[in-house]
């Protein structure tokens, strides 16, 4: 798989139920940020969308915690329903 085809699984997968927010967050991150990239680029507006998300994904706290400079899980799954809707 492609380094998008992956990123997109991974959000197919979560939006479905197939897999949780801790383990989409971790992977989700890691294929952004570690995985090279390939010859399927990532269109501008999907890459901005998918840069943010998986910085969102950086910050994710599972805990029931308010910190200011962590994401919750309510935010994280607004930014996931996004995908499809705005973004493609």
């Amino acid at each position: 798989m492609t380094r998008k085809e992956e990123l997109i699984s991974l959000l197919e997968s979560i939006k479905s139920g197939m897999i949780d927010l801790d383990f989409f967050c971790s992977e989700f991150y890691r294929i952004y940020f570690d995985m090279p990239y390939d010859s399927d680029k990532i269109e501008a507006n999907e890459d901005s969308y998918m840069k943010d998300l998986a910085l969102m994904c950086g910050r994710y706290i599972s805990s029931d915690y308010n910190l200011k400079f962590f994401y919750s899980e309510k935010d994280l799954y607004t930014k996931i329903g996004a995908w499809g809707k705005s973004v493609k």
